[in-house]
This record gives structure tokens, sequence and C-alpha cells, in this order.
């Protein structure tokens, strides 16, 4: 299933604002839909993971790092967002 992001945070905000509000969505809908996106996260980050070993290993060999520590910040927050990282 695909939730209608935009839907959703306008619901939200209704809903914050004490507006009776319904929606087509169950919790089990917006459940599924959260641990898919973390799933979709962490194989993004999996993959940038071994992207990043690979710039690590040619700034090293040209002598730079300025792309290398701006795309492990990147790495980094997207670890922290999803709850924790080894970094």
């Amino acid at each position: 299933m695909s939730i209608n992001h935009d839907h959703l945070q306008h619901l939200v905000a209704e809903i914050k604002q004490g507006v009776a509000a319904t929606t087509k969505y169950s919790w089990l809908d917006l459940a599924e839909e959260v641990i898919r996106l973390r799933e979709e996260l962490i194989d993004w980050a999996n993959d940038e993971a071994q992207a990043h070993n690979a710039l690590v290993k040619r700034a090293q060999e040209a002598g730079g790092a300025g792309i290398v520590s701006t795309h492990k910040t990147i790495y980094n927050r997207i670890w922290e967002i999803l709850g924790g990282h080894d970094a």
C-alpha cells in the first residue's frame, strides 16, 4: 500500500487543531508504511556505506577528503533518524 502523504499531513494538521477528521488509513496501514520507509532507508544507507568506502579510498589516494566528510555527515544523519548506528 502506498499512503498519500500530503493527505495524511493535512489530516494530522486538522487533528492537531481539534477538527473532527476521518481517514481511510488504519493504524496498521500507517505502521506498515513507517516500516516500509525505514526498510528502504536502511537499504539505501547500506548501499551508501559501500559507496562511501569507495569514496574514502579514492579521496585518500588523491589527498582530499571534502566530499568524503560531506557524504559521511549525510550518511550519519540518516542513521540518527532511523534510531542509531555504529559510526
